[in-house]
């Protein structure tokens, strides 16, 4: 028996992974080409490439191959997913009982009536067992509550909508079927809430100013990145429990 080394990786076809600034933000070189676009679908197009080389993360690599099957392996998977679950609780909390918007209460109000509580079925789902913590999960994954606490409420929708709900669709995609859990109350409300999630708010993103698309895209960027850096960590420590025989 061996651990999971560099070799394995490459014949399972799993990125190696790196938390360095300039991998975390490589992104389609696409989206130079899209400047010229009216604000408003030059931030929709570059999603559609974020949410492409999201999908590329590798994470989904792993996911996807068959060490996963190892239920120690799946299991330290779902033991770092629980820390992110639990930041992302945080985050929508945070954002609704800080929202002193009469005309965004009712958004925030009805996203955190549908996402309250998911990470307390992820933590059934585990047996209660502790969730791992690790200094780079754990400070990437505390970027979003802490983030949430700066930001303007057109800002929030893309942060929270725009990144964190539109990546849950690849997310899931790859994972619910890895993880052969289709009917726990975690994953099965994920499959049908993330796609309308994903698009909750977006009218109010329309007619602004040039200045604030330009504080939309440096959002969207930096969320984006800190994304793709907490599910890569997720990667790297639950790598860190694949052997072969």
């Amino acid at each position: 028996m061996e651990f999971f080394s560099g070799g394995r990786m490459q014949q399972l076809n799993i990125r190696p992974l790196s938390l360095t600034i300039e991998d975390s933000t490589e992104f389609d070189p696409e989206l130079s080409a899209i400047s010229s676009e009216p604000p408003f679908h030059r931030l929709m197009r570059k999603n559609e490439t974020y949410l492409a080389h999201f999908d590329r993360n590798p994470l989904f690599a792993l996911v996807n191959s068959p060490v996963f099957q190892q239920e120690a392996v799946r299991n330290r998977f779902l033991d770092c997913l629980q820390v992110w679950s639990d930041k992302y609780q945080k985050m929508v909390l945070a954002r609704s009982v800080f929202c002193e918007s009469p005309r965004f209460a009712s958004l925030t109000g009805q996203h955190l009536r549908e996402e309250f509580g998911h990470n307390t079925d992820l933590q059934s789902m585990r047996a209660e067992r502790p969730a791992v913590w690790d200094p780079i999960l754990e400070a990437t994954a505390n970027w979003f509550p802490w983030k949430i606490m700066t930001l303007s409420e057109t800002e929030k929708i893309v942060l929270v909508h725009t990144v964190v709900e539109a990546s849950a669709t690849i997310f899931y995609k790859h994972v619910r079927p890895a993880i052969n859990a289709a009917e726990d109350p975690h994953f099965e409300t994920h499959s049908v809430l993330d796609h309308d999630h994903q698009n909750m708010g977006l009218h109010e993103l329309r007619h602004l100013r040039s200045e604030e698309y330009s504080r939309l895209e440096q959002i969207q960027a930096e969320g984006w990145a800190m994304l793709d850096a907490v599910m890569a960590r997720i990667a790297q420590l639950t790598q860190e429990v694949c052997t072969v025989n």
